[in-house]
């Protein structure tokens, strides 16, 4: 029998191939459509006809759409391979029969707040919004706390669906890691918001909020401004607060400004009364000495801070600058207009939606988990001249590329260990000992 003669992929099968591979880890998901046929033409070093020819290969496996005059859509799975298309937003809540006691204590762990509110349906919608343009629905399971065991609770919820899950998402908080497991259990992709502990590497979406910090740091330093008020809550139990101090602090010491003279002040929970209530305690052990500049986790917490303020007959932002972070709608009607590190909470449920859906397309159980930045808002509470606010801007726009490149890397990576079965406790020390080229 005659050898069949060796044959190669033409230039146009290569490109095609490699745009498929793209696609597929997730380069253009964002926008929803892949770049210009001229500068895929200068990126390959090819001619456009020959992209334009690549693409209709991808179109007639059914990849992507070419629209006349409109450009080259990536087109969603519909996930009929999967057991179900139904994601599971896992929502604790509080019973009416508990003690006082407990259900404070739980309030202040999970800063049940207006605050708290507003971040969580803003990165609902979005999460929501990301699953139906994937084609997947969302079913809500509202979880009690009064049974002691949150996990045991959630899984008892699930099982009684009377339908399986193709995936699930939720909060991480301290009550909420034992969940994982029963998830892993029963092989269905999680993903939650914000990471489990301070070492968890898999599974997660969570603002940049170190990054953030350093920024508000950088930009209080450069105006000289050392005596500054931190106003957040405990820094051994809430990361997000941890991150934000901590990049307060770096910004300083990269500009060569001491920090000796910055006072933290923990509160007990991120709203209004209690920013008002820390800010009149320090005005008053001060002598009625304002600082600087007031740095407050929480947007609230600085809406409170400027109330004080005013009582004490000092101007905002002329006598002190007043910064918040979360970027909440009512920073913006507040008086003054507030400044503040924005919590990227669309970007989050939109990044969110998209690990799971990747994690129920691929069959893929461990994704490294994404840092989402979030840029500073200008607003009247402090007077940041116009070279910092673009130094500022800049860091941002480098910090978003550096991020979602890390991203790309990861999910081009998972696609290529998907044969390997991921293993260890996604929550604790073992989730870093996980083999994985996929390593931040």
């Amino acid at each position: 029998m005659p050898k069949q003669p060796l044959t190669f992929p033409t230039v146009t099968r290569q490109i095609a191939d490699q745009l498929q591979q793209m696609i597929r880890g997730g380069r253009w998901l964002a926008d929803g459509k892949v770049p210009p046929m001229r500068k895929l033409a200068g990126e390959f070093n090819v001619s456009a006809a020959t992209v334009q020819s690549a693409l209709q290969i991808l179109q007639d496996k059914g990849i992507v759409e070419m629209r006349d005059r409109s450009g080259v859509f990536i087109n969603r799975p519909r996930y009929q391979s999967a057991k179900s298309t139904y994601v599971g937003l896992l929502t604790p809540y509080l019973e009416v029969d508990m003690s006082e006691q407990d259900r404070e204590l739980l309030r202040r762990q999970m800063s049940f707040s207006f605050d708290a509110d507003e971040w969580s349906s803003h990165i609902n919608r979005s999460f929501l919004r990301t699953l139906k343009s994937h084609h997947l629905d969302l079913m809500a399971i509202p979880v009690p706390l009064d049974q002691g065991d949150f996990a045991a609770a959630a899984t008892q919820r699930i099982e009684r669906l009377g339908t399986p899950l193709a995936g699930a998402m939720f909060t991480a908080f301290d009550f909420t890691r034992p969940l994982v497991k029963e998830l892993d259990k029963r092989d269905i992709p999680w993903v939650t918001i914000n990471p489990l502990t301070q070492h968890s590497v898999y599974n997660f979406v969570a603002a940049d909020n170190l990054h953030g910090g350093k920024r508000v740091g950088r930009c209080l330093a450069a105006m000289g401004l050392r005596e500054v008020l931190v106003l957040c809550r405990s820094m051994g139990s809430f990361r997000t607060d941890v991150e934000k101090t901590l990049g307060l602090y770096q910004g300083y010491m990269e500009k060569d400004v001491p920090v000796d003279r910055i006072v933290t002040r923990t509160v007990k929970d991120p709203l209004e009364a209690t920013g008002y209530a820390q800010t009149k305690a320090y005005l008053a052990e001060t002598g009625g000495k304002a600082p600087q500049a007031i740095f407050a986790i929480s947007d609230s917490l600085a809406i409170g801070a400027i109330r004080a303020l005013h009582e004490a007959k000092f101007r905002v932002p002329q006598d002190v600058g007043v910064i918040g972070a979360t970027g909440l709608n009512l920073a913006s009607t507040s008086d003054p207009a507030l400044t503040t590190l924005t919590q990227p909470m669309n970007e989050i449920g939109h990044q969110a939606g998209e690990m799971l859906t990747f994690m129920i397309r691929e069959g893929v159980r461990r994704l490294v988990g994404r840092r989402v930045p979030g840029p500073l808002i200008f607003r009247d509470s402090i007077r940041i001249p116009e070279e910092q606010r673009r130094e500022a801007d800049l860091e941002f726009q480098q910090t978003v590329e550096q991020l979602r490149a890390v991203a790309v890397d990861a999910v081009e990576a998972t696609i290529h260990l998907k044969d390997t079965q991921l293993t260890g406790d996604p929550g604790g020390d073992s989730d870093n000992s996980v083999e994985s080229t996929t390593e931040r």
